[in-house]
């Protein structure tokens, strides 16, 4: 074998190596590029409405949405004097403009003031309603 024959065996591996050096970085990326994720949706606004009758009150929470959509609600009622009456803690619900989520409390004694403390989280973990509503005397 002559020196011109081994510098050209060592020039085929040179490009060779160089060749698959390339063709790993090209695939590497394609392996570790992040995925593009799709930006989540706007979140929906909620309407809170309070009906105060003799025996009960009424909270209903609507979502300015039409479809149902999962959210992850939490909410204590409390009376007055600060005992709790009700507590529901990440409860997952399907809510939309025609099935909102309503909260119900019977037995309203007519010169007591109730409380309802409610967060709710949309798909993504998002708070999107948080509220404080107090109702009676």
């Amino acid at each position: 074998m002559t020196l011109t024959q081994s510098h050209r065996i060592l020039l085929v591996f040179g490009a060779v190596a160089v060749f698959s050096l390339l063709i790993g970085f090209v695939l590497g990326g394609y392996v570790f590029a992040p995925e593009e994720s799709e930006s989540p949706p706007e979140p929906a606004a909620f309407t809170a409405e309070s009906s105060l009758h003799d025996d009960r009150i009424v909270h209903t929470f609507t979502p300015n949405v039409d479809h149902p959509l999962e959210y992850r609600v939490s909410y204590h009622v409390q009376s007055e004097p600060g005992s709790t009456i009700e507590a529901v803690e990440n409860s997952t619900e399907s809510l939309s403009s025609d099935t909102p989520f309503v909260i119900e409390l019977e037995d309203r004694e007519p010169d007591t003031e109730y409380w309802v403390d409610i967060r709710i989280y949309d798909e993504v973990d998002r708070l999107v309603f948080d509220a404080r509503i107090s109702v009676g005397s």
